[in-house]
């Protein structure tokens, strides 16, 4: 996507060198060569194997293989590589026969989407795909995406079935053969990611599987992302990982905050696909404030609505009726509960996939207490909205935009409540917490030379004496029962300590 079929190892060189200056010290790990590095047709060479064909590397990459891998990591990154099930070549398929699926009068079949089908036969997998997922294992790469296998089998194996050519139990085996194959290919320790279409054949065996259609920048691909992430949100981290496809950083920018808030929250996979002229200062900032996204696990996916086809979100589906707001329609609303050590909260998402009114939401809604009172503090627009309890009323949202709300415990000592750095407010750069002795101790972790800020709620009886850290410069102010301190961080950790005086004039009886 951010290069098309034009990609190169210039392209490659700049690339890395990019994303590991502005993106690896906030948790992006790998770049991946996509769609047009291989030589076409695949195989190029009809006499050779399908496995050389993709390890045979165009006029665009003089260092070939390992000439990318070594700049990538050079970057601090890990290189990560496309395949594509399909076989382009017809008169290696042709020489290869016996390998490929034939219809009843011995013809080879063409899919819709994908070309020459190989029939997943052991002999076939052997012979064809093993080699190079090993080869390419061997060489360096430590993260696979497979393509095109929704069309292999759907287009393929399955139109075998209805050609009476083979039965379904054959052709859900063969499949999962063929994934099964490539996973021994590139080892356990090797990220898998199947692409694309939600395959129960491929459970188990691969890390993350791709839920929705191609990502494009238009509000119709945002809100597929964010109505297909709520669709199967219920197989995230039980099934595989959830991969929405890529974000489209050059997207508005409201969409963009909803569509990598949404995507960190629930622990998705975080892709990026766009241009390098498209990473502007405030995308970039939006971007790192999603990352890396959480370790989220589902629980309760709350009501389903499953009286819609997959894949209408250019239409209204969730309908219009009188407490669609209260209610909040599918995708709209997500709670996120996030249990650490230290400290439990919840992170409140609306996003607008339809227009939001002004609504009411019930705690019990969200899995909270009704009788606690709760802090909430709005992390897009940083600011802290007070207590609430029972009933909390939100703001009406347009088209596309999104709130993301921190719901914490009030607690009768001061504690820590947000912060800049992550979208999760913060399970990220806090890594430790204590209040003991009047004195608020934090272990944070950031990134040097940057700034953020981080907001603690103190009670009315407590009044700030000091602020202090030994490994950065700090600056506060208070505002009613809210303290902002601003961290520039020196070192990557750094020891944060807010020392209070408790008031015996004005102690709550």
């Amino acid at each position: 996507e951010a290069c098309r079929r034009n990609v190169s190892f210039t392209e490659i060189v700049i690339i890395a060198k990019f994303f590991g200056e502005h993106l690896k010290d906030y948790g992006l790990e790998y770049i991946q060569l996509d769609d047009g590095y291989e030589k076409l047709p695949i195989p190029s060479d009809s006499k050779g194997t399908l496995s050389e064909g993709w390890l045979e590397i165009n006029e665009r990459f003089p260092e070939g293989h390992p000439g990318v891998i070594a700049k990538v990591r050079e970057n601090g990154l890990q290189p990560a590589i496309w395949t594509n099930a399909n076989v382009t070549n017809k008169e290696f398929a042709e020489k290869n026969s016996q390998n490929f699926i034939k219809d009843h009068d011995g013809k080879l079949m063409l899919g819709e989407w994908i070309d020459y089908l190989l029939n997943c036969s052991d002999e076939t997998l052997i012979k064809h795909v093993y080699p190079y997922y090993k080869s390419l294992k061997d060489l360096g790469y430590t993260y696979f995406k497979t393509d095109a296998i929704r069309h292999l089998i759907m287009d393929g194996l399955h139109e075998a079935v209805r050609q009476g050519l083979i039965s379904n139990d054959e052709a859900r085996d063969r499949f999962r053969r063929f994934m099964e194959y490539a996973r021994k290919g590139i080892g356990d320790q090797s990220y898998f990611l199947a692409s694309w279409g939600v395959l129960s054949e491929a459970i188990g065996v691969v890390d993350a599987c791709r839920i929705a259609m191609d990502a494009n920048p238009t509000w119709a691909g945002i809100r597929m992302q964010l109505v297909e992430s709520a669709r199967w949100f219920h197989s995230q981290r039980i099934l595989f990982l959830n991969d929405p496809d890529h974000i489209c950083a050059r997207t508005n920018i409201e969409w963009l905050k909803s569509v990598t808030s949404l995507i960190a929250l629930s622990g998705s996979l975080f892709m990026l696909s766009d241009p390098l002229v498209e990473y502007t200062e405030e995308r970039l900032t939006i971007i790192k404030k999603n990352l890396p996204p959480l370790t989220t696990m589902t629980g309760e996916t709350g009501p389903m609505d499953i009286t819609y086809p997959a894949f209408t979100w250019t239409m209204d589906m969730a309908g219009i009726y009188p407490t669609m707001d209260d209610d909040h329609p599918l995708s709209t609303l997500w709670c996120f509960h996030i249990d650490t050590p230290d400290r439990r909260w919840a992170v409140l998402g609306r996003f607008a996939t339809v227009p939001l009114r002004s609504s009411e939401i019930k705690m019990t809604a969200l899995g909270l207490d009704p009788e606690s009172e709760y802090l909430a503090f709005d992390f897009w627009a940083q600011k802290s909205l007070g207590k609430v309890s029972r009933n909390m009323r939100c703001q009406p949202l347009e088209l596309g935009r999104c709130q993301v709300l921190a719901l914490v415990p009030v607690k009768n000592e001061p504690q820590f409540l947000a912060s800049s750095r992550h979208v999760s407010m913060d399970v990220i750069s806090v890594e430790k917490i204590q209040w003991l002795e009047n004195k608020l101790t934090l272990e944070i972790t950031g990134v040097p030379d940057t700034t953020e800020i981080y907001w603690f709620h103190t009670p009315d009886d407590f009044k700030l004496k000091s602020v202090k850290s030994s490994q950065s410069n700090t600056e506060w102010s208070q505002e009613g029962e809210i303290i902002k301190v601003d961290i520039d961080f020196k070192a990557k950790v750094v020891d944060l300590v807010l020392e209070f005086i408790l008031d015996p004039s004005l102690m709550r009886i």
